[in-house]
């Protein structure tokens, strides 16, 4: 990798946000929060219907091409043109995040399924008030790469499957575990065929995919793009499956219609515009550091909306979603029990 790609890829989202959950479990052993399972303060003020609490609600966001939603809206004064006060706060660290968020200094993050369910068994009382970003047979989100040094070895699945002790990297209990385990169910691929390596940071991931070192690695766009260009291969992506993937959570005193509602609204035509206009928010993504300037020429940005969904966007999470992947945390180690389900996604 050069220094620039080094340099970007050190601030990359979900490098920063795969240890989160990880965090969490620490903090909450030390007050003594593992494993709670009350109902939150979330899932009684989702009843509430009016108010808004006073003040610039302030949302973070690590880099990631998916936070572009939450940068168009705020750009093009669209949460403002829905009575709203919202400012996009950008984190370089899922820790200085995630003690934001605990100590109440921001009023929501943008986050996934898995670090959402961690934080409320760790007593952080945020729910999901939106789905931003989701699997689409439209654009790859998610992919299976081979190293540019072992395409010859392993050019396609088949011959993957045909393969013992490929090396591959795993980090536990994060989003990208979550698609590996995807990608192993979807493809069909033997259990001879992996090594799995617990590999979380993902620049150091990344360096090792390109130098030969580690033979394959899940990743996610702009990565895959970037190994691509390396002369990487891809050899399966997401397109066909049905998942979730980014989502925003807001602290419970934002779970009310008069906020939330909104909210939706203005990331629903933050979607529509993105899509509308590719490159015009491509030039924001850039300006914003959600992508590496190397692979802008030609890049084409992720489809936001178009979802069957009155607003366009990805659907909120199905109870179902929300206790398979509880499930499959507690089975992962991750969490020893559940949290309230029911509080996990806010469903006006």
């Amino acid at each position: 990798m050069t220094h620039q790609e080094k340099r970007i890829y050190a601030l990359s989202r979900r490098a920063l946000i795969e240890n989160a959950g990880k965090v969490l479990l620490a903090a909450g052993a030390v007050g003594g929060l593992s494993g709670i399972t009350g109902k939150s303060h979330a899932a009684e003020a989702r009843n509430s219907k009016s108010s808004i609490p006073s003040g610039t609600a302030s949302i973070a966001a690590l880099p990631a091409i998916d936070a572009i939603l939450l940068y168009a809206a705020e750009a093009d004064g669209l949460f403002k043109s829905k009575g709203l006060d919202v400012k996009i706060v950008p984190f370089m660290s899922a820790l200085e995040m995630t003690a934001a968020l605990r100590a109440k200094r921001i009023s929501g993050q943008y986050t996934n399924l898995m670090t959402t369910i961690t934080q409320q068994a760790n007593g952080i009382d945020a729910s999901i008030a939106a789905t931003t970003w989701h699997t689409d047979p439209r654009r790859r989100a998610f992919g299976f790469a081979v190293s540019p040094k072992h395409v010859s070895e392993v050019p396609t699945l088949d011959a993957l499957k045909g393969k013992t002790g490929i090396s591959t990297a795993a980090s536990s209990g994060t989003i990208t575990d979550w698609m590996l385990d995807n990608f192993i169910a979807n493809a069909g691929i033997p259990e001879k065929s992996l090594k799995q390596i617990e590999i979380p940071q993902i620049p150091i991931r990344l360096q090792l995919l390109i130098s030969g070192k580690l033979e394959t690695a899940l990743f996610y766009e702009p990565l895959l793009t970037l190994i691509e260009l390396k002369g990487g291969k891809v050899i399966w992506d997401d397109r066909k499956l049905n998942e979730p993937l980014s989502m925003i959570s807001l602290r419970s005193e934002y779970l009310t219609e008069d906020f939330v509602l909104p909210f939706r609204r203005a990331l629903a035509e933050a979607a529509r515009r993105v899509d509308d206009a590719p490159g015009l928010y491509l030039k924001l993504a850039q300006r914003k550091r959600l992508i590496p300037e190397n692979i802008v020429k030609g890049y084409v940005l992720q489809k936001f909306g178009g979802f069957p969904t009155p607003d366009g966007l990805p659907e909120l999470l199905g109870r179902d979603v929300v206790k398979r992947a509880s499930d499959w945390l507690i089975r992962r180690g991750i969490l020893s029990k559940a949290p309230d389900l029911e509080s996990v996604v806010c469903r006006f």
